[in-house]
C-alpha cells in the first residue's frame, strides 16, 4: 500500500477529489467523535462508536484511522493501570525524597544554629505569652504530613513527633497513617488541649529543669519555642475519650458526655431515653445517667471509663486536669465558673493573682487589636486562655498561635475554668513558707510589699510579664506590686 498523507480539504465538499484526501466535515462523522471523545473521558471504550462507518463519507484513509484507534483503544487498561500502578507511586515516593531531604537540611541547619547559638538559646524566654514564637501554642501545626492520594502512604512526617506518639502506652504499634489520622483529628477539635498545654507551661515558664523531669522532655523545642507540639500531644494521648469517675467532676463529666451521646448509652447499658427538641425530658434523662454513674463507680468500683467519642465539654475538660495534674504531680487546681458565674471581675481577680484563666465560648468573633475582624463569627465552640483585659473590656486571648481579641458581647456564652497552683506548693516543690521566708530576705530595702497572702497567691519570681500585667520594676526581680521604696 503506497504511503498516504492526511490533508484536511475543505473546498473538496463531501466528495472524494483523491485517495490521499481525508473528510472531516460530514456531520455524521462529527457525531461519532463525539461519542467517542465522550466514552474516552471516562475511559470506557464504546466499541459500537468505532464499528459505525456507515454514516461516515470519506476514503480508505478513515478505515486506517479507525483501525489505529482500535489498537490504541485495547490498551487503554494497560495505560491506565501503568499510570495508577507504576507512575504514580513513583512520583509519590519521589515527593517523599524531596521531603527527606528537605528534613535533613533543616535538621542540620537547626543544629548547626542551636551549636553557635548555644548561650543565647539557653536564654530564650519560655513565657508562652511573651513576644517570641507563637503567643501560646497552635494546633494545626502539630502534623506537617500529607496523606498521598487517601493512601496509606504518608509523606512529610516528623519522625521526632511520630515516635513519640509510639512512645505512649497504647499506640506503641501505630502505623504512620494510624498517627496521621489521629493528629489531624487533634488539629482539627484540640482547642482544648491547647489550652490546657498553655496553662502547663505557664504554670512552669520559670522552671524548665523541673519541667523536662516531670515530662521527660525539654520545655523548650528545636526551634527554640517552647515544646508546644509534644506537651500538647502528651496530654491528649494520657487524657482523650476517658472520664476518671473518681476525679473532681467525674460524675458531671458523665452526664455531660451522654447527654451529647445517647445512642452510645443504649448500646452499652441497653436504655434509651432520648432528649426531645425542647429538652423538656432532660431532667428525667440526667437522673438515670446519674443512677448509672453511682452503679458503675460506687458499686462495681470503676475509676476509669472510656468512651467512643472524645469528650471537649467544660466539666469534662476540668475532669481531665486534675487527673492529669496528680498522675505528673503538677499541683494544679481548678474551679470551673457556670456561664451566669463569669464576670470580668472574676477574670481579673484571678489574673492579677497569676492564675491562668481557660474560658470556653460558643458563637464568638475573634478579632485584632485594632478592631478589624480577625474572621467572621464562628458558629461553634472554643476553648482559649485569656491573658489580660484591655482597656475597653475587651478580652486579650491566646488563640491559634496569636494574641487576639474577644468582646464578651460578641460571644453568645462564656464559661471559664480558673487554673492555678496548688496554694501548699509551687512547680519545685517549695513551701509557701519558705517562698516567703526567701521574699522577705531579698526585699529587706523596701517598704510596703503587699501582704504575703498577696505573694502566695501566685506572685512568685519571676522577669517575665503575667497576664494582664506589665513587666517587672527595675528595683526588683520579684513581680509583686511595689508602693514605696525607701529613701
Amino acid at each position: 500500500m503506497k504511503k498516504m498523507s492526511l490533508i484536511y480539504d475543505p473546498s473538496a465538499n463531501n466528495k472524494p477529489a483523491n485517495a490521499d484526501t481525508l473528510f472531516l466535515n460530514n456531520e455524521g462523522f462529527k457525531q461519532e467523535q463525539i461519542n467517542i471523545n465522550n466514552n474516552e473521558s471516562t475511559l470506557k471504550l464504546d466499541i459500537s462508536a468505532l464499528l459505525s462507518q456507515g454514516e461516515i463519507e470519506g476514503t480508505e484513509c478513515v478505515g486506517l484511522l479507525i483501525e489505529q484507534w482500535r489498537t490504541v483503544a485495547s490498551i487503554c487498561d494497560t495505560f491506565r493501570n501503568f499510570g495508577t500502578g507504576v507512575l504514580d507511586p513513583t512520583l509519590g515516593k519521589m515527593l517523599k525524597s524531596f521531603y527527606i531531604i528537605d528534613d535533613d537540611a533543616a535538621k542540620s541547619t537547626e543544629s548547626n544554629l542551636l551549636s553557635e547559638n548555644k548561650r543565647e538559646y539557653d536564654s530564650l524566654p519560655t513565657n508562652p505569652f511573651d513576644d517570641y514564637g507563637l503567643y501560646g501554642g497552635y494546633q494545626v501545626s502539630i502534623d506537617p504530613a500529607h496523606s498521598v492520594l487517601g493512601s496509606n502512604w504518608i509523606i512529610g512526617e516528623d519522625d521526632d513527633i511520630y515516635d513519640f506518639v509510639k512512645k505512649h502506652k497504647g499506640y506503641e504499634n501505630y502505623s504512620d497513617k494510624q498517627i496521621h489520622d489521629l493528629l489531624t483529628t487533634l488539629e482539627k477539635t484540640g482547642c482544648s488541649y491547647v489550652a490546657v498545654a498553655n496553662a502547663i507551661f505557664w504554670q512552669y515558664r520559670n522552671h524548665g529543669d523541673i519541667f523536662e523531669e516531670k515530662f521527660g522532655f525539654p520545655i523548650r523545642g528545636k526551634d527554640g519555642d517552647l515544646n508546644y507540639k509534644k506537651l500538647i500531644i502528651e496530654y491528649y494521648l494520657n487524657t482523650r475519650c476517658t472520664i476518671f469517675l473518681d476525679e473532681p467532676h467525674g460524675k458531671e463529666a458523665f452526664i455531660e458526655y451522654f447527654l451529647m451521646h445517647p445512642d452510645e448509652y443504649k448500646k452499652r447499658f441497653g436504655e434509651y431515653c432520648a432528649v426531645d427538641p425542647e429538652g423538656k425530658n432532660i431532667d428525667e434523662q440526667q437522673i438515670l445517667f446519674e443512677e448509672t454513674y453511682n452503679r458503675i463507680f460506687f458499686e462495681n468500683g470503676q475509676k476509669i471509663f472510656h468512651t467512643q467519642n472524645d469528650n471537649k465539654a467544660d466539666y469534662s475538660i476540668s475532669n481531665k486536669l486534675s487527673h492529669y495534674s496528680k498522675e505528673k504531680n503538677l499541683g494544679l487546681v481548678c474551679k470551673y465558673y457556670k456561664r451566669a458565674e463569669v464576670t470580668e471581675k472574676k477574670i481579673k481577680e484571678a489574673l492579677m493573682a497569676g492564675h491562668c484563666v481557660k474560658i470556653g465560648v460558643t458563637n464568638y468573633k475573634l478579632e485584632y487589636e485594632d478592631g478589624s475582624d480577625y474572621s467572621e463569627k464562628s458558629n461553634g465552640g472554643h476553648a482559649m486562655i485569656v491573658t489580660g483585659i484591655a482597656p475597653d473590656g475587651r478580652y486579650i486571648v491566646s488563640s491559634w498561635g496569636e494574641k487576639l481579641y474577644l468582646d464578651p458581647k460578641d460571644a453568645e456564652s462564656i464559661t471559664a475554668l480558673i487554673i492555678k497552683q496548688n496554694p501548699k506548693k509551687v512547680p519545685g516543690g517549695a513551701t509557701l513558707d519558705k517562698i516567703v521566708r526567701d521574699i522577705n530576705m531579698q526585699t529587706e530595702n523596701i517598704e510596703n510589699v503587699d501582704s504575703a497572702a498577696a505573694i502566695a497567691s501566685g506572685l512568685l519570681r519571676s522577669k517575665v510579664p503575667r497576664p494582664g500585667m506589665g513587666r517587672v520594676t527595675k528595683a526588683s526581680d520579684f513581680n509583686v506590686p511595689l508602693k514605696n521604696k525607701r529613701k
